[in-house]
């Protein structure tokens, strides 16, 4: 007597990166469709490539995250033209933040530059240190209409020599820090 139990294979689709900047190039692979099948690359329902799946039925592509993408996370799906199979991932729009210097002492005036946030989005700048795990107000910063920032801080009073800081923007419509930065105090 013999067993055996069919074998269903689900198709799949990567993303690598699976988060970054606008303006990033992602490489996607996907696999599970029929061999030679035409596949349809989405992302968020806007068609980004028809490509032809190879005899397994996987492909690799590439796809430019737009420069104009604002901050998020997004669908990309790929939909088998003949079999109707389809898998989908997704990508996560992340800002950068930088500070300089990253080094100094109480009352060092920092400068902080935002990119790729959301147009004309007000953010809360914050200090956060960690040995006494509190949060303090830096001021707060709106972005331009592309999702850039510029603005000046300064490094609160009372540092401890060694430690390090972070200064984080929080963005109070999404309920969530977006990104974070790192001070060390002199």
């Amino acid at each position: 007597m013999r067993a055996s139990t069919p074998l269903t294979e689900a198709a799949g689709l990567i993303d690598t990166p699976s988060s970054g900047n606008p303006g990033v190039k992602v490489r996607v692979n996907g696999g599970g469709f029929a061999g030679g099948e035409i596949v349809t690359l989405t992302f968020e329902g806007i068609a980004i490539g028809t490509l032809i799946t190879d005899k397994w039925g996987s492909f690799t592509t590439t796809y430019t995250i737009s420069p104009s993408t604002q901050l998020g996370t997004y669908v990309i799906e790929a939909v088998g033209s003949s079999s109707g199979v389809s898998a989908s991932t997704s990508f996560i729009v992340i800002p950068t933040v930088v500070i300089t210097p990253t080094m100094g002492t109480s009352g060092t005036s920092i400068t902080v530059k935002g990119r790729f946030f959301n147009a004309s989005d007000t953010l809360t700048i914050l200090w956060f240190d960690p040995n006494a795990y509190t949060d303090t107000l830096l001021g707060t910063v709106t972005t331009s209409s592309s999702g850039d920032f510029k603005t000046v801080v300064t490094a609160p009073a009372n540092l401890t020599s060694g430690d390090t800081y972070y200064i984080q923007i929080y963005d109070p419509l999404q309920n969530v820090v977006i990104a974070i930065e790192t001070f060390t105090a002199l």
